[in-house]
């Protein structure tokens, strides 16, 4: 009789020793699981720009500086302005910093006149996603120089 029952114990033991092993072997996975999808669903994004979103300047900008958080594709990466009414301020095309990163556009701007500014960006990452986006800023009207 104490065989059998030592017989069980032994089994119920084994039986929880693998359960355990097994829970801890799912988590782990999971974890794994967390991190490998987060990589394949990461696309550029944007980091900061110069001018910022929804600044107000004192002086006109000479260029657009959107930074992101992945590499640019240079030929699919694009930059535009429009004023207030909706006109395109320049022809200029955004091209991508020459630097080490390859994640800085930039669009060399005319001077621009007073007035609210729309950028519109669109990118294309080196991982294959496009991202298109905008913002706004205000250059503002210069303080007359007082005698």
């Amino acid at each position: 009789m104490k065989i059998i029952e030592y017989r069980r114990l032994m089994r119920g033991l084994l039986m929880h020793t693998i359960m355990t092993q097994q829970r801890i072997l799912r988590f782990v996975l999971l974890l794994v699981l967390m991190t490998c999808t987060t990589a394949v669903f990461a696309h550029a994004k944007y980091e900061r720009s110069d001018p910022g979103r929804r600044s107000v300047v004192a002086r006109s900008p000479e260029v657009i500086k959107i930074w992101f958080s992945e590499q640019l594709e240079p030929a699919y990466s694009t930059i535009v302005v429009k004023t207030k009414a909706g006109d395109s301020v320049t022809d200029e095309k955004a091209f991508v910093a020459d630097d080490d990163t390859g994640k800085l556009l930039i669009l060399k701007l005319p001077k621009l006149e007073p007035g609210k500014y729309s950028v519109f960006y669109r990118i294309l990452s080196v991982d294959g996603h496009i991202v298109d986006s905008k913002f706004k800023f205000r250059l503002k009207q210069a303080n007359p120089v007082k005698p």
